[in-house]
């Protein structure tokens, strides 16, 4: 076996489901789609109707039933990691016989898609208040931020460079420290500004292709990049109070990468159940300068609240708390679901401890924990409880 189908395999097999229990997670749902639940299954004192409308990624349990008009679709990827497109016209009850008819997928393919607790699996470490963000952008007046590439691994040997644009700049400073450093100062009034900000949020955002100029990012070596505005002539140059740190894959490691996304074309699923299949790819590579435009590819698509708060994991990984925190924010804002609450409220604890805003942190974390504890998922709510004392005793 090739090695990158060796690499594919291990990391699709350490996901693996446990288990008897069958369930499986809608990769497909198209038009009034809607699933009838066996037995209410939530533990608050009003649980809701038992048939609601099916959301792209929900996960669904045996015995629950699928409706597909006429007109409309669904598929589902099942824990035994089989795939099956549902029939239109009529109820599919989920059952091990439904899912064997389906076709085979990758080991662990299931698990990469089903959201737990809230949040996928991308990006590790994502309840672990002590492994904090690297470099948060500062937010001092008058001081670009490094958008891309953060904080990040890099397949691409000469990446586009790209900041958020500073009002009243005249010059732009792009500086990489490592073995093959340099320099580059810009005229502002010359430089590609004019790119649209709705990836970045509401900040209009400049660009620079890799200089010519300039050789080539070593590989497997760090480097350390910034961007800084002048103001004036004899105005000090402002920028972030940390450089990003960037790293290259070794050859080896980024050809089993790429190998790794080759084969996921084969994969019989929709457009945006594979872009979360490639963005997991390049998470766990830690190359997240190209996990994060994937998640955003999925959220223009079908904008889902457990993507926007994979996103915001991704966001403040490379230290975009500001991202990070709108994304959280939107996913709270879009969803009933309790896990996704949750789920939200933790990230945004995270980004108010991150920013020192240590009461804060402490009333998100408490509300994280007693949503995670109103559905019975206790080990987040321990891990909102331990970042909530955390919190605490950093804010006496």
């Amino acid at each position: 076996m090739r090695p990158a189908s060796v690499f594919l395999m291990a990391i699709l097999l350490a996901g693996a489901v446990r288990g008897a229990d069958l369930t499986a997670v809608l990769s497909q749902v198209e038009g009034n789609v809607t699933v009838k639940e066996e037995a209410p299954r939530r533990r608050s004192p009003d649980p809701g109707p038992p048939i609601r409308q099916a959301r792209f990624l929900q996960v669904v349990r045996t015995g629950d039933e699928i409706r597909v008009p006429t007109g409309a679709g669904a598929g589902l990827v099942c824990s035994n990691d089989r795939w099956i497109a549902l029939p239109q016209g009529m109820e599919s009850r989920l059952t091990p016989d439904l899912c064997l008819k389906g076709k085979a997928l990758p080991p662990g393919t299931y698990r990469k898609l089903a959201p737990v607790g809230g949040r996928f699996q991308s990006i590790e470490g994502a309840l672990v208040l002590e492994r904090n963000t690297r470099a948060p952008e500062d937010v001092a007046f008058g001081a670009p931020t490094l958008l891309s590439p953060r904080n990040t691994s890099l397949l691409d040997a000469r990446p586009e460079i790209v900041w958020t644009s500073v009002q009243g700049a005249i010059e732009y400073e792009i500086d990489l420290v490592g073995s093959e450093s340099f320099r580059v100062r810009l005229d502002a009034s010359e430089t590609l500004c004019n790119r649209s900000g709705d990836d970045w949020g509401e900040a209009k955002v400049c660009s620079l292709p890799w200089p010519d100029s300039i050789p080539d990012l070593p590989s497997g070596e760090t480097v350390f990049l910034s961007v800084g505005a002048r103001h004036g002539l004899a105005s000090p140059l402002r920028k972030e109070s940390e450089p990003s740190r960037i790293q290259r894959l070794t050859e080896e490691r980024t050809e089993e990468v790429r190998s790794s996304l080759e084969l996921l074309k084969d994969l019989p699923l929709e457009t945006e159940a594979r872009q979360l299949l490639e963005a997991d790819v390049y998470a766990r590579a830690g190359v997240l300068s190209e996990a994060i435009p994937v998640y955003r590819r999925m959220l223009v698509l079908r904008d889902s609240a457990e993507s926007r708060i994979t996103l915001g994991d991704a966001c403040f990984a490379v230290g975009l708390l500001r991202l990070a925190a709108r994304h959280y924010q939107g996913s709270a804002d879009r969803s009933q679901e309790t896990g996704i609450r949750a789920a939200a409220e933790f990230g945004l604890g995270r980004v108010e401890y991150a920013y020192h805003r240590y009461e804060l942190a402490v009333e998100h974390f408490r509300r994280s924990k007693e949503l995670y504890v109103s559905i019975g998922s206790n080990y987040e709510s321990s891990s909102a409880e331990h970042a909530e004392l955390e919190a605490k005793g950093r804010d006496n």
